[in-house]
């Protein structure tokens, strides 16, 4: 017996509804490695199934869940231990906890962590929920000399970036930047999900998540129905495709950038060229129009 199953992302930009359309009993299923099949999809056959599973959980729950922010958490060298990344976990999800009792109820966040070169730890993810005057104008911020440099030295504020005090007078440096798309931020904050972050602790989830997020809805749920899509991907069980609200299909796992980076032709882009079609900078000035 065949069923078929449709998701709802209801804050994806074009590609609303995930078709899933399996065509074996459901028992049979359940016996096969879904994860490889997921994994075939998403074309990350060179990671981890478990990392796999995170790229998928960490795109499904920005796209259910309303964040307005993109953030770098860079930890302070004489607050922290910077290369003891259970500390700086430990630490951040404290502050992030703290935060959301304390001062904003609506706090949420989505953090993944990254590891220089050097072996220290930072963290990029999602906020939203900053109660009102918590952002500030510094006269100085803390900054990369050049693209290719990990280190940090500090440089007037002429253009009136903000920053958030509550977390860097307590662990280091923040940067923050509105978020211009949507979707192509769920699908960028996954590339962080890379093979360094297998020498975390086997069973350790990488990534930290606010409670209660909300994950894609299942719309429609039959058996016995015909398949009606072009599927992105098949085989002898699954078939599997993305789809808009007019029910075009487009493809299942769309190219992290998306149709708004067509704008960049260099095949070699820095990290930080990307960042500026996804993300726009927050400055004081924006804080008082919005």
């Amino acid at each position: 017996m065949s069923f078929y199953r449709i998701y709802s992302y209801p804050l994806a930009e074009s590609r609303k509804f995930k078709h899933i359309y399996f065509k074996r009993d459901r028992v049979i299923l359940a016996k096969r490695n879904t994860a490889k099949i997921l994994e075939k999809i998403e074309h990350e056959t060179k990671l981890d199934n478990s990392l796999v599973r995170s790229r998928r959980i960490i795109r499904d729950l920005i796209l259910c869940n309303q964040f307005d922010y993109f953030c770098t958490f860079t930890f302070s060298g004489e607050k922290i231990d910077r290369y003891d990344y259970q500390a700086c976990k430990k630490r951040l999800t404290r502050l992030f906890n703290n935060y959301q009792q304390r001062y904003s109820c609506d706090f949420r966040y989505l953090v993944v962590p990254e590891q220089h070169k050097d072996g220290a730890w930072h963290f990029h993810g999602v906020l939203s929920g900053i109660r009102d005057g918590d952002f500030v104008v510094p006269d100085t911020i803390w900054k990369h000399p050049n693209k290719q440099s990990e280190e940090l030295i500090q440089v007037p504020n002429t253009k009136g970036y903000v920053d958030w005090a509550y977390y860097s007078k307590k662990l280091g440096f923040f940067s923050c930047s509105r978020i211009r798309h949507y979707e192509a931020c769920a699908n960028y904050v996954t590339k962080y999900i890379t093979k360094s972050l297998e020498t975390i602790q086997k069973g350790q989830r990488v990534f930290m998540a606010s409670a209660n997020l909300k994950r894609p809805e299942l719309v429609f749920d039959c058996d016995a129905v015909p398949c009606e899509f072009e599927p992105d991907y098949k085989d002898d069980f699954v078939q599997m495709a993305w789809a808009g609200e007019s029910f075009t299909v487009g493809k299942f796992i769309p190219d992290w950038a998306g149709e708004c980076c067509s704008e960049l032709n260099d095949d070699d882009f820095y990290e930080s060229d990307i960042e500026k079609v996804i993300f726009e900078p927050l400055v004081g000035e924006q804080l008082k129009i919005g």
